[in-house]
């Protein structure tokens, strides 16, 4: 389906649509937007079980406004919409489009959408990190005929972000930073530079508390700033360095530790997947442990010597290694520590 949004016609897009399940929700989202002060949409469940949110009309216009002068979109921009409607990131694609007088091609939501895009040339697409590497391992030609590509719903691991650089492709990539108090991204980092912080849109402004925490500001979007559990390295107000969450800290002997920070790092020379995380101990009060994906083969004694390799320090190394029956991860690639973790019968010790 193709969206122009300088001449759309929805009764006339109805007519051609009207049998397509996906596509008739699309336009059923837009006629709600056209002339309701209000949208709702739904969280990923990432976090939690996933839940319906009302959306206030006015602040995702802003919101919109902004995301367009970063991105430069204008009535000559090209985007492709592939993903599920419900969740805002699509929501919001549509939202630039209509105010910047876009063109969309929408197809319908899966892990090879790419076979049924038809425009030779997409100026814009926004991906989440299971696509992203999907389309990297099985189809990476189509990057080739896309120039900006955003990644949400999740973070993009040091994995994914090697193998794009490593592919040394013409598409400039981003990451996004959103949360659902800030209805849409608020911030972006840069993957084709490298860029190691995120930088805000324009009129965000962030701080860290007493927590290390980030707290984010907008005078119309978010007037009352928002505290989050997200653990930053604050550069100044509009700019930061994503470090984990707060409800992920280890704390070990007096030692704070931050697993995601620390899985980042040592995924440059780890040769699998693996989560840190705390467990109780009488004397440290929590200990570091380390659970490896199932079909790991690697020995304790291995990875302690690539520990000693890279010159770790002895009070961030493991005091044990499990190796899981199972292994979650959202449909973005991040992994579930609590499935993961949650029941130690599920764990074997590594020897």
């Amino acid at each position: 389906m193709f969206l122009d949004f300088e001449h759309l016609n929805i009764n006339s897009l109805r007519e051609n649509y009207a049998q397509d399940a996906y596509f008739s929700s699309v336009l059923d989202f837009l006629e709600c937007f056209l002339v309701s002060n209000s949208f709702v949409s739904y969280t990923s469940g990432s976090t939690g079980d996933p839940k319906a949110l009302e959306i206030d009309k006015i602040k995702a216009i802003e919101s919109a406004h902004l995301s367009n002068n970063f991105f430069r979109i204008t009535n000559l921009t090209h985007l492709v919409l592939c993903l599920d409607i419900k969740y805002i990131g699509s929501k919001m694609l549509l939202i630039r489009a209509h105010l910047a007088g876009a063109k969309v091609e929408v197809v319908r939501p899966s892990l090879n959408f790419y076979s049924e895009v038809l425009i030779p040339v997409i100026d814009f697409i926004s991906l989440t990190p299971i696509h992203v590497n999907h389309i990297l391992e099985n189809n990476p030609q189509f990057f080739s005929k896309v120039k900006t590509c955003l990644i949400g719903a999740s973070g993009v691991s040091r994995e994914l972000e090697d193998k794009i650089l490593g592919l040394n492709l013409t598409t400039v990539f981003y990451e996004s930073f959103a949360m659902t108090e800030t209805i849409s991204h608020f911030a972006v980092r840069s993957i084709s530079r490298n860029d190691a912080y995120f930088e805000c849109l324009e009129g965000f402004e962030v701080n860290v508390n007493t927590m290390d925490c980030l707290e984010v500001y907008h005078p119309f979007i978010l007037p009352e700033k928002v505290v989050t559990n997200d653990i930053i390295d604050c550069i100044n107000s509009s700019n930061f360095i994503f470090l984990g969450r707060k409800d992920h800290l280890i704390n070990t002997g007096g030692l704070k530790i931050n697993p995601e920070k620390l899985e980042k790092e040592w995924s440059l020379f780890l040769p699998f997947k693996f989560i840190l995380a705390g467990e109780e101990d009488a004397v440290l009060g929590q200990r570091v442990i380390m659970v490896l994906e199932p079909e790991c083969t690697i020995t304790k004694p291995q990875i302690l010597q690539l520990f000693h390799g890279n010159s770790i320090g002895v009070k961030f190394i493991p005091k044990v290694f499990y190796l899981a029956k199972s292994w979650h991860e959202t449909d973005s690639l991040k992994p579930l520590r609590r499935e993961i973790i949650r029941n130690k019968m599920l764990l074997s010790e590594l020897s």
